[in-house]
Protein backbone atom coordinates (compact mmCIF):
# COMPACT_ATOMS: atom_id res chain seq x y z
CA UNK A 1 0.00 0.00 0.00
CA UNK A 2 2.76 2.44 0.92
CA UNK A 3 4.57 1.90 -2.75
CA UNK A 4 1.00 1.93 -4.28
CA UNK A 5 0.63 5.50 -2.32
CA UNK A 6 4.01 6.79 -3.11
CA UNK A 7 3.60 5.80 -7.03
CA UNK A 8 0.08 7.91 -6.92
CA UNK A 9 2.02 11.15 -4.98
CA UNK A 10 4.25 10.57 -7.40
CA UNK A 11 2.34 10.07 -10.73
CA UNK A 12 0.45 13.25 -9.52
CA UNK A 13 3.12 15.21 -9.12
CA UNK A 14 4.84 14.56 -12.67
CA UNK A 15 1.51 15.10 -13.98
CA UNK A 16 1.04 18.79 -12.59
CA UNK A 17 3.82 19.73 -13.81
CA UNK A 18 3.13 18.81 -16.68
CA UNK A 19 -0.26 20.44 -17.05
CA UNK A 20 0.95 23.29 -14.88
CA UNK A 21 3.67 24.24 -17.65
CA UNK A 22 1.08 23.35 -21.00
CA UNK A 23 -1.09 25.39 -18.99
CA UNK A 24 1.44 28.32 -19.12
CA UNK A 25 2.49 27.74 -22.64
CA UNK A 26 -0.96 28.11 -23.72
CA UNK A 27 -1.63 30.91 -22.21
CA UNK A 28 1.29 32.40 -23.55
CA UNK A 29 0.82 31.81 -27.09
CA UNK A 30 -2.80 33.41 -26.71
CA UNK A 31 -1.28 36.35 -24.93
CA UNK A 32 0.66 36.41 -28.44
CA UNK A 33 -2.11 35.78 -30.81
CA UNK A 34 -4.02 38.74 -28.94
CA UNK A 35 -0.87 40.97 -29.81
CA UNK A 36 -0.77 39.70 -33.20
CA UNK A 37 -4.93 40.39 -33.50
CA UNK A 38 -4.12 44.11 -32.16
CA UNK A 39 -2.07 45.07 -34.49
CA UNK A 40 -3.47 43.79 -37.25
CA UNK A 41 -6.37 45.78 -35.92
CA UNK A 42 -4.23 48.89 -35.86
CA UNK A 43 -3.79 48.59 -39.68
CA UNK A 44 0.12 47.58 -38.60
CA UNK A 45 1.30 45.28 -41.19
CA UNK A 46 3.07 41.87 -39.74
CA UNK A 47 6.03 40.27 -40.77
CA UNK A 48 5.73 37.16 -42.71
CA UNK A 49 6.92 35.38 -39.98
CA UNK A 50 3.85 36.92 -37.72
CA UNK A 51 1.46 36.11 -40.27
CA UNK A 52 2.41 32.28 -39.83
CA UNK A 53 2.38 32.31 -36.21
CA UNK A 54 -0.81 33.96 -36.40
CA UNK A 55 -2.66 31.30 -38.35
CA UNK A 56 -1.12 28.44 -36.54
CA UNK A 57 -2.11 29.68 -33.48
CA UNK A 58 -5.16 30.63 -34.31
CA UNK A 59 -5.76 26.67 -35.10
CA UNK A 60 -3.99 25.76 -31.96
CA UNK A 61 -4.88 27.84 -28.98
CA UNK A 62 -8.43 29.21 -30.18
CA UNK A 63 -9.30 25.80 -32.37
CA UNK A 64 -10.80 27.95 -35.17
CA UNK A 65 -10.18 25.51 -38.27
CA UNK A 66 -12.00 27.76 -40.56
CA UNK A 67 -10.53 31.43 -39.72
CA UNK A 68 -7.24 29.69 -39.65
CA UNK A 69 -7.73 28.44 -43.48
CA UNK A 70 -9.18 31.61 -44.78
CA UNK A 71 -6.08 33.58 -43.09
CA UNK A 72 -3.92 31.17 -44.87
CA UNK A 73 -5.55 31.19 -48.29
CA UNK A 74 -4.95 34.99 -48.21
CA UNK A 75 -1.24 34.34 -47.09
CA UNK A 76 -0.44 31.88 -49.66
CA UNK A 77 -2.03 34.13 -52.65
CA UNK A 78 0.61 36.86 -51.18
CA UNK A 79 3.03 34.56 -52.00
CA UNK A 80 2.82 31.47 -53.87
CA UNK A 81 6.45 30.77 -54.18
CA UNK A 82 7.35 29.94 -50.43
CA UNK A 83 7.94 26.65 -49.67
CA UNK A 84 6.14 26.96 -46.15
CA UNK A 85 3.07 28.87 -47.81
CA UNK A 86 2.86 25.96 -50.00
CA UNK A 87 2.89 23.27 -47.29
CA UNK A 88 0.48 25.00 -44.55
CA UNK A 89 -2.26 25.49 -47.36
CA UNK A 90 -1.72 22.31 -49.39
CA UNK A 91 -2.16 20.64 -45.78
CA UNK A 92 -5.46 22.70 -44.85
CA UNK A 93 -6.67 21.55 -48.57
CA UNK A 94 -5.95 18.20 -48.02
CA UNK A 95 -7.08 18.12 -44.98
CA UNK A 96 -10.53 19.07 -46.60
CA UNK A 97 -10.44 16.43 -48.62
CA UNK A 98 -9.78 19.04 -51.23
CA UNK A 99 -7.04 17.05 -53.96
CA UNK A 100 -5.92 20.52 -54.85
CA UNK A 101 -3.58 20.55 -51.87
CA UNK A 102 -1.69 17.36 -53.35
CA UNK A 103 0.00 19.81 -55.66
CA UNK A 104 0.94 22.35 -53.50
CA UNK A 105 2.80 19.45 -51.27
CA UNK A 106 4.50 18.44 -54.20
CA UNK A 107 5.91 21.75 -54.93
CA UNK A 108 6.89 22.67 -51.56
CA UNK A 109 8.85 19.56 -51.70
CA UNK A 110 10.67 21.35 -54.56
CA UNK A 111 11.46 24.84 -53.16
CA UNK A 112 12.59 22.97 -49.63
CA UNK A 113 13.41 19.49 -50.00
CA UNK A 114 13.49 19.04 -46.39
CA UNK A 115 10.10 19.03 -46.47
CA UNK A 116 9.78 15.80 -48.11
CA UNK A 117 9.05 12.97 -45.38
CA UNK A 118 6.58 15.23 -44.04
CA UNK A 119 4.74 15.92 -47.35
CA UNK A 120 4.90 12.10 -48.26
CA UNK A 121 3.55 10.88 -45.14
CA UNK A 122 0.64 13.22 -45.63
CA UNK A 123 0.27 12.28 -49.34
CA UNK A 124 0.60 7.97 -47.84
CA UNK A 125 -2.22 9.07 -45.25
CA UNK A 126 -4.51 11.12 -47.98
CA UNK A 127 -4.62 8.61 -50.34
CA UNK A 128 -4.07 5.40 -48.24
CA UNK A 129 -7.64 6.93 -46.76
CA UNK A 130 -9.32 7.52 -50.29
CA UNK A 131 -8.03 3.73 -50.63
CA UNK A 132 -6.25 4.59 -53.79
CA UNK A 133 -3.58 1.79 -53.39
CA UNK A 134 -0.93 3.02 -56.56
CA UNK A 135 -0.71 6.59 -54.64
CA UNK A 136 -0.59 5.21 -51.19
CA UNK A 137 2.31 2.69 -51.98
CA UNK A 138 4.06 5.33 -54.06
CA UNK A 139 4.38 8.08 -51.31
CA UNK A 140 5.37 5.35 -48.88
CA UNK A 141 7.96 4.32 -50.95
CA UNK A 142 9.18 7.47 -51.44
CA UNK A 143 8.76 8.38 -47.48
CA UNK A 144 11.27 5.58 -46.58
CA UNK A 145 13.83 6.48 -49.80
CA UNK A 146 13.72 9.89 -48.56
CA UNK A 147 14.47 8.88 -44.89
CA UNK A 148 17.41 6.69 -45.62
CA UNK A 149 18.51 9.24 -47.91
CA UNK A 150 18.42 11.66 -44.79
CA UNK A 151 20.46 9.26 -42.61
CA UNK A 152 23.00 8.48 -44.81
CA UNK A 153 23.41 12.24 -45.22
CA UNK A 154 23.80 12.98 -41.40
CA UNK A 155 25.80 9.78 -40.74
CA UNK A 156 28.38 10.60 -43.04
CA UNK A 157 28.52 14.70 -41.43
CA UNK A 158 28.97 13.36 -38.21
CA UNK A 159 32.64 12.30 -38.01
CA UNK A 160 35.50 13.16 -39.78
CA UNK A 161 38.15 10.75 -40.30
CA UNK A 162 41.75 10.37 -42.20
CA UNK A 163 40.63 8.01 -44.55
CA UNK A 164 37.98 10.83 -45.49
CA UNK A 165 38.29 12.61 -48.85
CA UNK A 166 38.79 16.55 -49.10
CA UNK A 167 38.48 18.75 -51.48
CA UNK A 168 38.77 22.93 -52.02
CA UNK A 169 36.29 24.35 -49.82
CA UNK A 170 35.20 27.11 -53.08
CA UNK A 171 33.97 29.92 -50.61
CA UNK A 172 33.63 33.33 -52.14
CA UNK A 173 35.99 35.60 -51.19
CA UNK A 174 33.37 37.71 -49.81
CA UNK A 175 32.24 34.90 -47.17
CA UNK A 176 35.75 33.64 -46.77
CA UNK A 177 36.55 37.20 -45.70
CA UNK A 178 33.71 37.62 -42.88
CA UNK A 179 34.89 33.74 -41.57
CA UNK A 180 38.70 35.00 -41.40
CA UNK A 181 37.34 38.12 -39.28
CA UNK A 182 35.76 36.14 -37.16
CA UNK A 183 38.53 33.90 -36.67
CA UNK A 184 40.68 37.03 -36.37
CA UNK A 185 39.37 37.68 -32.98
CA UNK A 186 40.87 34.76 -31.27
CA UNK A 187 45.17 35.62 -30.90
CA UNK A 188 45.98 32.22 -29.92
CA UNK A 189 44.85 30.82 -32.98
CA UNK A 190 48.16 30.51 -35.40
CA UNK A 191 47.02 28.29 -38.63
CA UNK A 192 43.18 27.78 -39.83
CA UNK A 193 43.10 25.04 -42.47
CA UNK A 194 39.40 24.97 -44.47
CA UNK A 195 38.26 22.30 -47.06
CA UNK A 196 35.14 20.36 -47.87
CA UNK A 197 34.51 16.77 -47.18
CA UNK A 198 34.02 14.60 -50.10
CA UNK A 199 30.03 13.38 -50.28
CA UNK A 200 28.22 10.75 -51.27
CA UNK A 201 24.96 11.75 -50.13
CA UNK A 202 22.94 15.56 -50.77
CA UNK A 203 26.74 16.15 -52.18
CA UNK A 204 24.77 19.69 -53.10
CA UNK A 205 24.58 20.40 -49.29
CA UNK A 206 28.47 20.78 -49.07
CA UNK A 207 30.35 19.71 -45.27
CA UNK A 208 32.89 22.13 -44.49
CA UNK A 209 36.00 21.05 -41.77
CA UNK A 210 37.62 23.96 -40.09
CA UNK A 211 41.14 23.46 -38.35
CA UNK A 212 43.69 25.10 -36.75
CA UNK A 213 46.63 24.86 -34.61
CA UNK A 214 47.09 27.05 -31.51
CA UNK A 215 50.06 29.25 -30.54
CA UNK A 216 52.19 27.62 -27.89
CA UNK A 217 51.09 28.48 -24.55
CA UNK A 218 47.69 29.14 -25.46
CA UNK A 219 44.67 26.70 -23.88
CA UNK A 220 41.67 26.01 -25.99
CA UNK A 221 39.27 27.79 -28.15
CA UNK A 222 36.27 27.34 -27.60
CA UNK A 223 34.36 26.09 -30.61
CA UNK A 224 30.99 27.50 -29.67
CA UNK A 225 32.47 30.78 -29.47
CA UNK A 226 33.40 30.88 -33.20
Amino acid sequence: AEITVTFDRKWQKDVLETWQHHHQSIQQQKEYLSQLDEKVAQGIELSTEEKFSRVELTELTLHQSEAAFEMMEKLYHEDTETALANYVYGRFLIERKNELGCALLEKSTQLNEFYCVKVYEMLYQFYDEKEDIFNAKKYQQLRQARVELEQHALSEREHVLLKDNFIAHELSEDVLNELLQQLSKYSNIQQVFLVQKEMKYLVHLPCYVLGFSLKKGFGKVDPEAI
